[in-house]
C-alpha cells in the first residue's frame, strides 16, 4: 500500500479536522459542547497557524492531522484577544484555554511549540501519525524551534506509547495527565 499524501493544512480543512477531533475526543465536558472542543483543539491552529499544520489525505479526504503553534507568545496573544472571549460565550464555565495558557507559560523557554495530533479511528495503526509527526518535526527544526511539548491523558496508553516512540519524554507527571516534551 502506498503511503497516504501529507500536505500543509488549510482553512478549508477545518470541517474535516473538526470531525476527526470530535470522533477521537474522550472528554465528556468537551463532547457535551463541541463548539468548545473546536475552539480549544482546532480553530486557532487552522485560522492562525496554517503554515505549521499538516493533514494526511486519502482521495482528497482528510483522515488525520497534526496541528501546532511554533510560538507560545503568538499563541498566548491570540488566546487572550480572540479565543478566550469566544470560549466564554460558548461555555462560561469551561476555562480550559485559560488554564492551558497559565500552565504552558512554564514551558515556553525550552519548549516554545506545542502540538495536537489525531487520526480518524479507521486509519489508526497505519503509520499515518508517525509520518505526520516527521513532517512537523522537520518543519520545527527548519524554523529553529528548540523544542515541542504536548499533554496526554493517562487514560490513553496507546497514545503515550506512540509519543514515547517518537522521542517524547515526561516533563510533568500529574494525577490524570502527562506533559511530554521533545528537544529538537
Amino acid at each position: 500500500m502506498n503511503p497516504l499524501p501529507i500536505r500543509l493544512a488549510t482553512a478549508e480543512d477545518l470541517p474535516a479536522v473538526r470531525a476527526i477531533c470530535l470522533a477521537t475526543c474522550t472528554d465528556p465536558a468537551l463532547l457535551a459542547n463541541p463548539k468548545a472542543l473546536y475552539l480549544v483543539f482546532a480553530d486557532f491552529y487552522l485560522n492562525e497557524e496554517q503554515g505549521h499544520c499538516f493533514v494526511a489525505t486519502e482521495n482528497g479526504r482528510v483522515v488525520g492531522y497534526i496541528l501546532s503553534s511554533f510560538s507560545q507568545k503568538k499563541f498566548a496573544a491570540a488566546l487572550k484577544e480572540k479565543y478566550l472571549p469566544l470560549l466564554k460565550k460558548v461555555d462560561p464555565h469551561l476555562c480550559r484555554l485559560q488554564h492551558a495558557l497559565l500552565f504552558a507559560c512554564h514551558f515556553w523557554p525550552a519548549f516554545p511549540a506545542h502540538l495536537h495530533i489525531n487520526i480518524d479511528p479507521a486509519y489508526q495503526q497505519k503509520g499515518i501519525g508517525s509520518r505526520l509527526m516527521e513532517n512537523l518535526i522537520a518543519a520545527l527544526r527548519a524554523s529553529r524551534v528548540k523544542g515541542v511539548y504536548l499533554t496526554v491523558s493517562k487514560s490513553h496508553p496507546q497514545a503515550i506509547r506512540f509519543y514515547r516512540k517518537q522521542g517524547f519524554r515526561t516533563l510533568r507527571n500529574w494525577p490524570r495527565m502527562y506533559v511530554l516534551a521533545k528537544k529538537l
